[in-house]
């Protein structure tokens, strides 16, 4: 095997079929001339065959198994961009204390009454700004005006 510089696929040649893994772990297969050969990925490829299709730009074909160097027809998904990443997001456990941080200075900050009534209620329990800014998902210096507006 051979590992590439410029197009960061491990090759192989047996028997006149020529393809490669690349650095995400994906097979290849490379069609056409060899000075300029045109790389199609195995699991898309098999997957268009399975639907009878090419698919779109939006969609992916997702290894259910995990394992993506599976591409057994029933092991391929069609799934769009947007569902892919959303399924992966919660598979790692993506969620609230990922969501961007609120800050103070952004005129979409505005707390509800809830959520000042929160961030009240956590201040007199003798919480710090650090903590009610994680515990809220907002920014400290969001916590910090609110906590000025309060103690005036």
């Amino acid at each position: 095997m051979i590992n590439t510089k410029n197009n960061h696929v491990k090759h192989w040649d047996t028997r006149g079929r020529n393809g490669g893994i690349t650095v995400q772990g994906y097979k290849v297969h490379s069609l056409g001339p060899r000075i300029n050969p045109v790389r199609k990925y195995e699991h898309r490829t098999i997957l268009e065959e399975k639907i009878g299709r090419k698919l779109n730009s939006n969609e992916v074909a997702h290894h259910i198994n995990g394992n993506k160097l599976d591409n057994r027809p029933e092991n391929l998904e069609l799934m769009t961009k947007a569902e892919h990443s959303r399924m992966h997001a919660i598979e790692k456990g993506l969620g609230k204390k990922y969501r961007p941080k609120i800050y103070a200075n952004q005129s979409r900050t505005q707390l509800s009454e809830e959520e000042i009534g929160l961030l009240v209620s956590l201040f007199e329990e003798g919480h710090s700004g650090v903590e009610i800014s994680k515990e809220m998902n907002i920014a400290t210096s969001t916590v910090s005006k609110y906590k000025g507006d309060i103690c005036r």
